[in-house]
């Protein structure tokens, strides 16, 4: 078990401490499991001689129910048999998004990167999108079975990279090792940036997951352009470009939301600036992540809180954020001026 200090948020207010209270957190070292005989969900939960396999799942205590009814249920709906001798790899889990796939499936595919050519990767037809299958360029993947939709197989060799347990712990080696690989693969390319001069101050689009409106969205988005801030929009572009134009970045602001996990190739003693969702229980198990993950990847990590707010929307009074705009200006212009404490 490895052991990450974490560094506060270079701009925590007293008020705030309880939320960044941990002084660190362990993370596991990670393996590769060979499995015979294997059932496989859409979601990548995997079964084995009726059990449900742990390393396929996170250990968030409703994950494991929630996965153990899956498993149950397995059985009873149906399953394709893949009747060859292939080894299959699996690297995706329930979470269909660009910061579980950044933050999990591509780490996973990294510990079994030298073995690649023996494998046949299980990818589910909602990842076979440009975007996801774009992380695989610098790999050379040979060999891809798409899963349909709603499908489980059953396979007669599994290979296995284990999945991290939790949202918000990392192994900071392997950020950092997959971060340098990505790197060094886009400036290869010779890519050409967007603007000669790149983005130093960039912020990605302030558009939340679900369940999430930002009410003064258009004030946030002005007071951002004041300070100089250009938008980035990773959908725009292609992943090299994507990740050339990230390294580039001096000051990143993004919303809590999947996509900054783009920050995985942001270069270290970047600064980040994210605006948070105060947690409204003691099990999101989201809230510190991106706090985190910034620490593994040696950049400075600012913050804001959103604050509750209710409007009108279709006649029903809808409950959203906003976010305090001078003081959103008051922390950037701190966040510009402070010297990196990388």
């Amino acid at each position: 078990m490895g052991v990450h200090i974490l560094r506060p948020p270079l701009n925590v207010k007293q008020k705030d401490k309880h939320h960044f209270q941990d002084d660190g957190f362990g993370f596991p070292e990670l393996n590769v499991f060979d499995f015979s005989d294997a059932v496989i969900t859409y979601d990548g939960v995997c079964i084995s001689n009726n059990e449900l396999i742990w390393e396929s799942i996170h250990l968030h205590r409703d994950r494991v129910e929630l996965c153990r009814l899956l498993a149950a249920e397995t059985y009873t709906e149906k399953i394709l048999l893949l009747k060859d001798s292939n080894s299959y790899l699996i690297i995706h889990s329930p979470f269909f998004n660009i910061y579980h796939w950044i933050t999990e499936s591509i780490p996973r595919l990294w510990m079994v990167k030298d073995n690649l050519e023996n494998l046949t990767l299980l990818l589910p037809e909602e990842l076979s999108s440009t975007r996801f299958e774009e992380f695989f360029l610098p790999f050379k993947i040979k060999k891809i079975h798409r899963q349909s939709r709603s499908t489980n197989i059953k396979l007669k060799h599994l290979v296995l990279p284990e999945l991290k347990p939790f949202f918000q712990v990392f192994d900071p080696l392997v950020l950092n090792q997959v971060r340098e690989f990505y790197f060094k693969w886009s400036q290869d390319l010779s890519i050409k940036i967007i603007k000669q001069n790149s983005l130093s101050k960039a912020y990605l689009k302030l558009t939340t997951d679900k369940g999430k409106a930002i009410i003064n969205k258009a004030e946030m988005e002005r007071t951002l352009i004041s300070l100089d801030f250009e938008l980035l929009d990773t959908d725009e572009l292609d992943l090299p470009t994507c990740i050339q134009n990230l390294s580039k970045v001096d000051f990143l602001v993004s919303l809590d939301c999947h996509e900054l996990g783009y920050m995985q190739f942001l270069k270290q003693a970047c600064s980040i600036f994210e605006l948070k969702f105060e947690p409204g229980n003691d099990v999101d198990l989201y809230c510190n992540r991106f706090w985190h993950m910034a620490s593994c990847l040696g950049l400075n990590y600012y913050y804001q809180f959103g604050t509750h707010v209710s409007y009108a929307a279709n006649d029903f009074l809808t409950k959203g954020y906003a976010f305090d705009l001078k003081l959103l200006e008051r922390n950037i212009i701190k966040m510009l001026n402070q010297p990196s404490m990388v």
